[in-house]
C-alpha cells in the first residue's frame, strides 16, 4: 500500500448508484421513464485537483464544467462512472 500526503486532502462527498426501477403510471403500465436510486451522500478525504474549468453562457443560464483529478489508493475506492460527487464550497 502506497503512502498519500494527508495535509493535502480536501473533502468530497460522493453518492453511489443503488438502483434503477422503472415508472408506472396508474394503470401499472410501464410510463419509459426511470427512477434512479442513490446512496445517502458520504463525505470523503482525497487529494483533489483541478485539471481543466469552463464556463459559458447558455440559454438558461450559465454552463459551467470542471474536470477534477482524484489521486486515492485504489484498495476500497467506492466510486465508479455512476457516482454522483460534490465538490466546492457547501
Amino acid at each position: 500500500m502506497g503512502r498519500l500526503s494527508q495535509r493535502n486532502k480536501q473533502a468530497l462527498y460522493y453518492a453511489t448508484y443503488v438502483s434503477k426501477e422503472e415508472i408506472k403510471d396508474e394503470y401499472d403500465n410501464p410510463t419509459g421513464q426511470f427512477q434512479i436510486t442513490y446512496s445517502a451522500p458520504t463525505k470523503a478525504m482525497y487529494n483533489i485537483g483541478f485539471v481543466e474549468s469552463d464556463a459559458e453562457v447558455a440559454m438558461f443560464g450559465i454552463s459551467a464544467t470542471s474536470t477534477l483529478r482524484i489521486v486515492v489508493e485504489k484498495d476500497g475506492f467506492p466510486l465508479n462512472e455512476t457516482s454522483i460527487l460534490w465538490y466546492g464550497k457547501t
